[in-house]
């Protein structure tokens, strides 16, 4: 995941600490690998041997597993009744772990439900599971917003409040594949 760094003005990789990485230059593309005899596991300022373009690497040090995704899911201020909820709108759903979510939404969704940090929403989606899929309506709260470099998009990044729902079981068989 990249994203702008505040302080630096410079693109920030984020990384699972290791002893090997691979690295994506955020400016030109070009892949390397850097290989350590201990695991990396704090922030450092590196520049692309090809561009000679400056960003940062910072580890990604989450407590559960995070899981790429790139599913359709709508978002609403309340509880969806069946396929329908009056109000929801359309975002995408670009990761999942066992305690949160994140997902691309317009900006036009952001202001038509008022959604800023600490707002609880249902963001409901279906899961592809073999040639089925199974819908799940998740409750959650914003922990953090920031928009998305180059498009009129916000990333939403949200922590779910009933981990004990049967929603978030299936979703955790979800991950497990």
């Amino acid at each position: 995941m990249t994203k702008q760094d505040e302080s630096a003005g410079l693109p920030v990789i984020f990384y699972y600490p290791a002893v090997s990485l691979t690295l994506q230059c955020p400016s030109c593309g070009l892949e390397s690998v850097i290989t350590a005899k201990k695991p990396i596991n704090r922030r450092a300022k590196a520049s692309c041997g090809k561009c000679k373009k400056a960003f940062i690497i910072q580890p990604n040090v989450r407590k559960l597993f995070r899981k790429d995704v790139d599913l359709a899911c709508k978002v609403s201020l309340k509880s969806f009744a069946g396929e329908k909820s009056k109000g929801a709108l359309n975002a995408q759903l670009v990761n999942v772990s066992g305690s949160g979510l994140g997902v691309v939404a317009p900006w036009k969704v952001i202001d038509l439900l008022s959604l800023e940090v600490g707002v609880s929403i249902h963001v409901c989606f279906a899961i592809p599971k073999g040639t089925t899929q199974t819908v799940v309506d998740i409750k959650c709260v914003i922990r953090n917003m920031f928009p998305q470099k180059g498009s009129n998009k916000t990333i939403v990044g949200l922590e779910i409040l009933d981990n004990d729902c049967a929603a978030v079981k299936k979703l955790a068989f979800f991950l497990w594949n």
